[in-house]
């Protein structure tokens, strides 16, 4: 069970501490006390991270130590240092560990300096290594990074950016934790839908009637001009706005990201049966950038020319955690 802000992380392979279990189950049964109706409210929304008492924060740091089985003596320290309150050293050591880490323990090390950077207020800075921690191979760390996006999302005042973070999340998450961070996710929306309301314009007040000399009619009004021929688009899909051509965003179904490439073609090669079933565009593996320089390999199919359609789609994929995301060239 996840809190509002994130800062609980699942025990992931490999870490058999039992204490560190102990705690883990401690902790999770503390979280059910956050109801759906607590979360729906604004101002949780707005105060989504101090939910978390001290004594919770140590455990939380016992659960990232016993994750730091893959990251060595860089991310241990950097947890200590997190359950110390040092954010600011545990910040540095996250950014080493992420440094010289792959795989699993760069994951784990970029959701730590995301989770520092969140606590020492740098809310803009946090956004990048969590959006990275959030394509995470490993299930559970994608899930408590993505809701952590969400968390950091909302102190920034982008509602629709959080509900797209929690929306992802509900796709690996279970049980109540995916209708609590589908819960959160349709409380942005909504307060994303009431402010694009706009407001009744003031009544004004009836003018007193007086009596008038009669006007002569008003002369007839002149045709509008015809507006000029618009030229053809050279795509069937796109379109001409005030003379330009204007190629439509389209979506695709993402299945993973991956920084090995091997990892991401073993992927396409899985799925391409159930996409060829389904009638859809084949995989894809394309190489994509990130803002900080990094390289991740994205897996995608299937080509819609709207997140409704790719949505429907979806469906046949229920079980698996692909998201609907937009088409990469």
């Amino acid at each position: 069970m996840r809190c509002a802000d994130s800062l609980v992380v699942r025990l992931l392979p490999g870490s058999g501490d039992t204490v560190a279990r102990f705690f883990a189950c401690t902790l999770l049964s503390a979280c059910t006390l956050l109801s759906a109706r607590t979360l729906l409210s604004a101002r949780t929304l707005l105060s989504a991270c101090t939910l978390l008492s001290a004594s919770t924060l140590l455990v939380a740091g016992a659960l990232l130590a016993g994750c730091a089985g893959g990251g060595g003596a860089p991310m241990t320290d950097a947890t200590n240092a997190y359950n110390a309150a040092e954010f600011g050293r545990s910040l540095a050591l996250s950014r080493a560990a992420a440094e010289r880490g792959t795989g699993l323990a760069r994951d784990q090390a970029r959701y730590l300096e995301g989770l520092s950077l969140l606590k020492l207020g740098r809310v803009e800075e946090s956004i990048a290594p969590l959006e990275e921690a959030s394509d995470a191979a490993n299930r559970a760390l994608a899930a408590d990074a993505r809701v952590s996006l969400g968390t950091a999302l909302l102190r920034k005042g982008d509602l629709a950016g959080a509900a797209e973070a929690y929306r992802r999340a509900s796709f690996i998450l279970e049980g109540e934790e995916k209708q609590r961070a589908l819960a959160v996710e349709a409380e942005c929306n909504a307060r994303l839908a009431a402010a694009k309301v706009p407001s009744a314009p003031p009544r004004a007040e009836q003018p007193v009637a007086v009596a008038a000399a009669e006007e002569p009619p008003a002369p007839a009004a002149s045709a509008p001009p015809s507006p000029s021929p618009q030229p053809s688009p050279s795509s069937p899909t796109a379109r001409i706005i005030n003379g330009v051509e204007i190629e439509p965003v389209r979506f695709a179904i993402q299945a993973g990201a991956f920084k090995d490439r091997s990892k991401a073609v073993e992927l396409a090669a899985q799925v391409g049966p159930q996409v060829a079933l389904e009638k859809l565009a084949p995989p894809r593996v394309i190489e994509k950038e990130r803002g900080d320089g990094s390289t991740v390999y994205v897996v995608q199919f299937g080509s819609f020319p709207n997140r409704a359609v790719a949505g429907k789609a979806l469906r046949a994929f229920s079980k698996t955690p692909y998201t609907v995301e937009r088409w990469v060239e």
